[in-house]
């Protein structure tokens, strides 16, 4: 397959899977030798994007930033809102509104103020939105040719259908988006992947996880481990294509205690062509450096427990003795097991073990998740 051809094919993957716009965006900035690519839906009445995509970020960070300064480049590109779509505009700009981004890791792609070449195309319009994509050379580097301009008109139509059929998906996908939003308020880390390890989610949880790069990383939107790849690719295929669920232990360089996987196949019965509905791993991730929390005011809520009882409760169940917690509280162990006994009958337990077992299924929060990572 060509470079054209593969292009192509992941121009309309991106139509439904939102998230692959961004390598899509790096192949057609390769083809035409441009710096980075990005491609916006922009509220035609509030002029401001509701979704973007920037392809070849140099730091995850950076995405907001480049965001912000392409949007404020076709914000000035009159000719380009004037335009009909379907047709690219080939444009010598002068950035000179606002705060020019500055980046010593990105010289390249976050262009230097001055003059930058832009190749630019209104795609499509519908309800109210418009979808921008556009291409961009710093100010040391030739404007786009007829090479350039034949390149991208051939690519014009694929992306122009692609295009249209986002707009009319958009809203299913922002529901979609706002359903998996909630597991990021649980406090372990779930993954979903194709069979070749690309992630199509991750919550904010496994996002920590990738950002701390100590055991799992991602590499090309792919999830890779960096000490136990080959088994962590092979779990992963064979929960897609077998349908089978398994366990999978991932050493860290920390030393750390490993993270421990489980993984298990989601939506299996799809077929491999089928690209709305493509065949995926449910990867879940227990670490121990996040150690669930009881909820206090949930043990009061639902059990009526004292003060006292409640701070008991909650270090029976972190592991500490009756002992302990009276030495460390600083009262006597008969105090201690009075309330045991209290707290046993409120929840309607009869032993120690069975408190706990009845806590560790109530819901909990991440003791170092609480601000969103």
């Amino acid at each position: 397959m060509s470079k054209i051809d593969k292009t192509i094919s992941e121009i309309y993957e991106a139509s439904v899977d939102h998230g692959a716009w961004e390598r899509v965006l790096v192949r057609i900035a390769d083809l035409i030798g441009a710096s980075g690519g990005y491609l916006l839906i922009v509220d035609q009445v509030k002029r401001c994007p509701v979704f973007s995509a920037v392809g070849r970020l140099p730091r995850d960070g950076d995405r907001d930033q480049c965001t912000t300064y392409y949007h404020q480049l076709d914000a000035n590109l009159y000719r380009l809102k004037d335009s009909p779509t379907h047709m690219w505009v080939f444009d010598q700009f002068y950035f000179h509104e606002g705060t020019p981004p500055t980046n010593p890791h990105a010289d390249d792609f976050l262009l230097r103020y001055g003059r930058c070449w832009t190749a630019a195309n209104r795609l499509a319009e519908f309800d109210g939105l418009e979808v921008i994509i556009g291409f961009q050379r710093g100010p040391k580097q030739p404007g786009f040719g007829s090479r350039e301009a034949v390149t991208l008109q051939g690519l014009s139509e694929h992306l122009r259908l692609a295009a249209h059929l986002m707009l009319k998906t958009l809203p299913h996908a922002q529901k979609v988006h706002s359903g998996f939003s909630i597991l990021d308020q649980i406090s372990h880390a779930v993954i979903v992947t194709d069979c070749e390890s690309r992630i199509h989610f991750a919550n904010r949880i496994a996002g920590s996880f990738f950002r701390m790069a100590d055991g799992l990383m991602t590499r090309n939107r792919k999830l890779v481990s960096m000490l136990n790849d080959k088994a962590l690719s092979i779990q992963i295929r064979s929960a897609v294509t077998e349908g089978r669920v398994g366990a999978l232990s991932i050493p860290r360089p920390s030393k750390k205690p490993s993270y421990n996987l489980i993984v298990s196949p989601l939506a299996s019965t799809a077929s491999p062509g089928n690209i709305h509905q493509r065949a995926s791993a449910l990867i879940q991730i227990a670490n121990p450096d996040h150690q669930p929390v009881l909820m206090t005011d949930l043990l009061v809520s639902l059990y009526k427990l004292t003060p006292a009882e409640t701070r008991l409760a909650l270090r029976l169940f972190e592991g500490v003795t009756p002992a302990e917690y009276a030495e460390d509280a600083g009262i006597s162990i008969a105090t201690v097991r009075t309330q045991i006994r209290s707290v046993l009958d409120k929840t309607h337990t009869k032993r120690q073990a069975e408190l706990i077992k009845l806590l560790a299924l109530l819901p909990t929060v991440n003791a170092s998740g609480m601000a969103p990572v």
